[in-house]
C-alpha cells in the first residue's frame, strides 16, 4: 500500500543491536526470584523436561549469540527501546488531532513460555523484569504526551504447564504427537505411535487393509496442523470411500486417543446450532470452512500436541491457554476492575469507541464502562 511510506531512519536502530546484546552477556535471576519470594514450581529433578537455547536448563544462562539473546527478558527491553525510537523518527503523538497507533509485540515471553514452561524460574524472572520495564516505558510515555496517551496491554494466548511437571503434581497430563518427518518415515509402521494407531483405527472402521509395511502414501490423513487434520483425498478417492464416512471415522478414532477431549468433522461445525460445550463454542469461533481441517480435535486440560519431551505449548480450548490479561490505562479509561468474562475481540471495539471510529467486529461490544 502506498499509504505506508518507508522511512530509512527506522532502520538506524540496527546499528545499536550489537552493543545492546554485548551489554547483556549473562542472564542471572533477580534476588526476588533467586530467594524464593516469587512463587515458582521448578524442581531440579524435572529440569530435564525444560528446553534450553544455550544448553542450560537452569541459571545462569550465557548469551553468546542473537538467537540466545531472543530467549532472555533483555529482548523485551530491546523491543521497548525500539518502540521509543519509532516514536521519535515517525513523529508520533504530534498534536495534529489525528490519532497514532503503535503496536508493540513483546515476543520473548512467548519464547520463554515454550522453552522453560510457565511455572519456571525463568518465566517468573522475565515477568518481574517486564513489569518493571513496562513501568519505565509508561512513565516515559506520560512524560512525552501527558494525558494524551491510552495504553492497552494484553496477550494472544496463555500456555500449559510442562506435562511431565503437571503429572508429577498428580494432574492428568501428557503429550500427543501425530506429526512426523516426511524424510524419515517411509511406511505406516514407521510413523510415531499416536499417528500409527490413529491411521490403523480409521482403516479398521472403514474396512480398509493398512498393514505396517504399507507405503506412507497410503495414509488416510495427508497432514496435520494441530488441531486440524487434513485427509488424503486422492487416496480416499482411489479406495472408493464415501467422504463423509471417512470424516466420521477419523473423528471417532481421534476420540479414542488418550488426551483427546472432543473432535468434530467439518460437517459438524458447518451445521448451524448452539454449541453443546465450551470446547465446541471455541471450535466454532475458530472454524473457517475454506482453511480449517476436515476434522478438528481438541485436547483435555494438561495435554498438549508435542512430539518431544521438553518444553510446552498452547492452542487448546482450555483455561490455561485462553485466560490472558487485559489492562487499559490512560486517557478515557475510568479506574475500575471488571471481574466478568470478556473477550479480547472487545478491545478493538473499545479503542475505536474512544477514538470515535468504527473498529473491530460488530459481534464484540465495547468493554463495560467504555460503551
Amino acid at each position: 500500500s502506498s499509504y505506508y511510506q518507508f522511512n530509512p531512519r527506522v532502520l538506524d536502530f540496527n546499528e545499536r543491536l550489537e552493543s545492546f546484546i554485548a551489554a547483556n552477556p549473562r542472564w542471572e535471576p533477580l534476588q526476588d526470584v533467586a530467594g524464593g519470594a516469587v512463587r515458582t514450581d521448578d524442581p531440579p529433578e524435572l529440569r530435564q523436561h525444560k528446553g534450553s537455547s544455550a544448553g542450560s536448563t537452569q541459571f545462569p544462562h550465557e548469551v553468546t549469540s542473537v538467537g540466545q539473546f531472543l530467549y532472555t527478558p533483555f529482548a523485551n527491553d530491546l523491543v521497548l527501546e525500539f518502540a521509543r525510537h519509532v516514536i521519535d523518527v515517525e513523529w508520533m503523538g504530534r498534536e495534529d488531532g489525528a490519532p497514532d497507533v503503535l503496536w508493540v509485540g513483546l515476543s520473548a515471553m512467548d519464547y520463554l513460555g515454550h522453552l522453560y514452561g510457565p511455572d519456571s524460574l525463568e518465566v517468573a524472572d522475565a515477568v518481574l523484569r517486564l513489569d518493571r520495564s513496562l513501568a519505565v516505558f509508561l512513565d516515559d510515555l506520560e512524560r512525552r504526551f501527558g494525558d494524551r496517551v491510552t495504553v492497552a496491554v494484553t496477550a494472544d494466548h496463555g500456555i500449559q504447564a510442562i506435562p511431565e511437571l503437571a503429572r508429577a503434581r498428580g494432574r492428568d497430563a501428557g503429550r500427543v504427537a501425530f506429526g512426523y518427518s516426511a524424510n524419515r518415515v517411509k511406511t505406516i509402521g514407521e510413523m510415531p505411535p499416536h499417528r500409527r494407531t490413529l491411521e490403523t483405527r480409521i482403516a479398521q472402521r472403514l474396512g480398509v487393509e493398512l498393514p505396517a509395511e504399507s507405503p506412507v502414501d497410503h495414509r488416510l490423513i495427508l497432514r496435520t496442523t494441530t488441531p486440524n487434520f487434513y485427509l488424503n483425498w486422492p487416496r480416499i478417492e482411489a479406495l472408493g470411500l464415501d467422504p463423509e464416512s471417512v470424516r466420521r471415522a477419523t473423528r471417532d478414532s481421534l476420540l479414542e486417543i488418550e488426551g483427546v477431549a472432543e473432535a468434530f468433522t467439518a460437517s459438524d461445525l458447518s451445521v448451524v446450532r448452539a454449541p453443546k460445550s465450551e470446547i465446541e463454542r471455541a471450535a466454532r469461533l475458530s472454524f473457517y470452512a475454506d482453511r480449517s481441517g476436515d476434522v478438528i480435535a481438541y485436547l483435555k486440560p494438561g495435554w498438549i500436541y508435542s512430539g518431544g519431551t521438553t518444553g510446552s505449548t498452547h492452542g487448546q480450548a482450555v483455561e490455561a491457554d485462553q485466560h490472558v490479561l487485559l489492562m487499559l490505562w490512560g486517557n478515557g479509561i475510568p479506574a475500575r476492575r471488571i471481574d466478568s468474562r470478556v473477550e479480547i475481540q472487545q478491545l478493538a471495539r473499545s479503542l475505536g469507541h474512544l477514538l470515535g471510529i468504527d473498529a473491530g467486529t460488530p459481534d464484540a461490544p465495547p468493554l463495560p464502562g467504555l460503551e
